[in-house]
C-alpha cells in the first residue's frame, strides 16, 4: 500500500506542476527513477524535480540539453497503469488520447544533432518505453528483449555540464551541498562479482579497494535495474 500510495503521489503531483513549464534556451531536461514502479521520468521544470524526489522519485541528473524551438514533444499519461509516454507523432498523441491516455501539453522541444533513441518493453506494465542517448545501451536492451523503436527525438547534446547537486538524491533521499557522482554519457556503469553484486557504480575507481576487477562487468544502467541492482550508496561524493 505504502509503495503504491508513493507511486499515485508521485504522478498526481507530476501532472499538476506540469501544466504552465516552459522550456528556455539550452533547457536541462532532468531524469527521475520511481524505485517501485520502474518508470524514469523527464522533465525540465525544477520544481517537479524536486517535489517529485521529495516523495521518493531518484533524482539521476540531466539527461541531455533541449533548444528552445524546434518540434514539440508531447507528454501523456496513462491514469490506469500510472505510465508517462512521450512522442513527438501528433498521430500518436491523438491515437492514445482516443484510448484514455491523458494528454498533458508540448513537454519540451526536439532540435539540435544528438539523437535520442526510443525502445519498448513489450512484459513492463509501466516503464514501458526508455530513452536514451546511449547507442551502447539502446543495443544492450535490444539483445536481451527491448524493442528498438527508432530516435525518438533530438537533443542538442546530454547536457552533463548543466548537472549539479540539486540534481541528483543523495541516501536520504534529499541533496547535499557537495558534488555528486551521475550517470555516465554513455549509460553505462560498473558491477562487481562477475556482474551478480546487487549494486552497480558509475565510476570504477570509486570502487572498493579490495574489489577484484578482473571480474568487474560492464552493462548499461538499465540492464542492471532491469536486474533488481541499484546505485550503491557509498558512491555518493566526488
Amino acid at each position: 500500500m505504502k509503495k503504491l500510495l508513493v507511486n499515485l503521489i508521485g504522478f498526481i503531483v507530476g501532472i499538476s506542476l506540469f501544466i504552465g513549464v516552459t522550456v528556455s534556451a539550452d533547457t536541462p531536461m532532468y531524469r527521475l527513477y520511481n524505485p517501485n514502479s520502474g518508470e524514469h521520468f523527464y522533465t525540465s521544470s525544477t520544481y517537479e524535480r524536486d517535489s517529485l524526489g521529495s516523495i521518493g522519485w531518484k533524482k539521476e541528473g540531466v539527461g541531455w540539453l533541449a533548444p528552445d524551438s524546434g518540434n514539440p514533444v508531447y507528454r501523456l499519461y496513462n491514469p490506469n497503469s500510472g505510465d508517462h509516454h512521450y512522442t513527438q507523432s501528433a498521430i500518436e498523441r491523438d491515437s492514445l488520447t482516443r484510448i484514455g491516455w491523458r494528454y498533458e501539453g508540448i513537454a519540451w522541444q526536439s532540435g539540435g544533432s544528438v539523437p535520442v533513441y526510443r525502445l519498448y518493453n513489450p512484459n513492463a506494465r509501466t516503464g514501458t518505453h526508455h530513452y536514451t542517448l546511449s547507442g551502447g545501451e539502446r543495443n544492450s536492451l535490444a539483445s536481451i528483449g527491448w524493442r528498438y523503436e527508432g530516435v525518438s527525438w533530438y537533443a542538442i547534446n546530454d547536457g552533463a555540464a548543466y548537472a549539479d547537486a540539486s540534481s541528483f538524491s543523495n541516501s536520504n533521499g534529499g541533496n547535499s551541498g557537495k558534488s555528486l557522482v551521475g550517470p555516465n554519457a554513455d549509460g553505462m556503469v560498473y558491477v562487481a562479482s562477475g556482474g551478480n553484486s546487487d549494486v552497480y557504480w558509475y565510476r570504477i575507481e570509486n570502487m572498493p579497494s579490495n574489489t577484484n576487477f578482473n571480474n568487474v562487468v560492464k552493462m548499461s544502467e538499465q540492464t542492471a535495474i532491469s536486474r533488481g541492482k541499484h546505485h550503491s550508496e557509498k558512491e555518493k561524493y566526488n
